[in-house]
């Protein structure tokens, strides 16, 4: 059967090629317009990487203690991430992390300023890295109040999670599933106990709808190393061998069988709360029938 147009072009997406047009649409297009501000010097037309560079970076709530722009790109080994992109899934989604940071502060200043616009290439860089991101299984996450973008495995639970969830803890739901906290137990626990402390001012509800989950949630909580000392024989009544002569990456594993439990525990109170609602509305409903 022949092929359109489109599914060889899908066929044949080179990584590269998607890269270079990244770089191009970052560094080279004028993507940017400015349109007569004092404020913005004489630039009239300009790339992502200069106007970042001039106009937004020292205002960046993400700044830190970095000195300037080429600072920033320097620590993160920018032309190492542009090289290693095409060949390493950890490089690559590093690098779109970056790239869409940039172009997300851009487009909070340009939101600032009724003299400055952007022109439809602007988009085309969201929606390209958007599409690869895809292509991994992967998404960008917003935080508009902080300014920054997390690029995280694209897990639908994780999202409904976080929209029910404060704002703070939404994020550490999200942080969990990225790439950089791989192996990284201690920052995992830490996320563990938060979602844990959340969820143990509910945890009688959820006993009365989920008794196993309940337990098995907090007795992992409380004897796999997370809220306490488990792993030291002189913790008496709290050393557990088992869990003290896993490795780390056995104990990664029942970490993260525990955050999915979690995420289960607060999918489950949402919806307990929405059958409320549903039955209040349907009585009301045949009430007026």
């Amino acid at each position: 059967m022949r092929k359109n147009i489109f599914e060889i072009v899908s066929e044949k997406t080179d990584i590269e090629n998607v890269i270079n047009r990244i770089i191009r649409l970052f560094k080279e297009t004028n993507t940017i317009i400015i349109n007569g501000s004092d404020y913005f010097e004489d630039d009239t037309y300009c790339n992502i990487y200069h106007f970042v560079n001039v106009h937004c970076f020292n205002t960046w709530r993400r700044k830190g203690l970095f000195i300037d722009f080429d600072d920033f790109l320097n620590t993160l080994n920018y032309c190492e991430l542009e090289e290693k992109a095409a060949d390493c899934e950890e490089s690559l989604l590093t690098f779109v992390e970056l790239i869409y940071n940039l172009w997300f502060l851009s487009e909070i200043t340009i939101k600032q300023y009724d003299d400055i616009y952007s022109n439809d290439s602007f988009m085309l860089l969201k929606n390209i890295m958007d599409d690869l991101l895809q292509k991994y299984n992967h998404k960008a996450y917003f935080n508009e109040e902080e300014q920054y973008v997390l690029v995280v495995e694209d897990k639908p639970e994780v999202t409904a999670v976080a929209e029910i969830l404060p704002q703070n803890l939404s994020l550490d739901v999200i942080r969990y599933n990225h790439y950089s906290l791989k192996g990284r137990i201690d920052l995992k626990k830490a996320i563990l106990i938060k979602l844990g402390s959340e969820l143990e001012a509910k945890d009688k509800r959820l006993l009365e709808i989920n008794k196993q989950l309940k337990n098995d949630i907090f007795n992992m909580l409380n004897n796999c190393n997370i809220r306490h000392n488990n792993v030291s024989p002189e913790q008496k009544g709290k050393y557990k061998k088992f869990i003290a002569d896993m490795s780390d990456e056995e104990l990664e594993v029942w970490y993260d069988e525990l955050y999915q439990m979690l995420l289960l525990a607060f999918l489950i109170l949402d919806n307990e709360d929405r059958k409320i609602r549903v039955k209040e509305f349907i009585n009301k409903l045949n009430e007026n029938t």
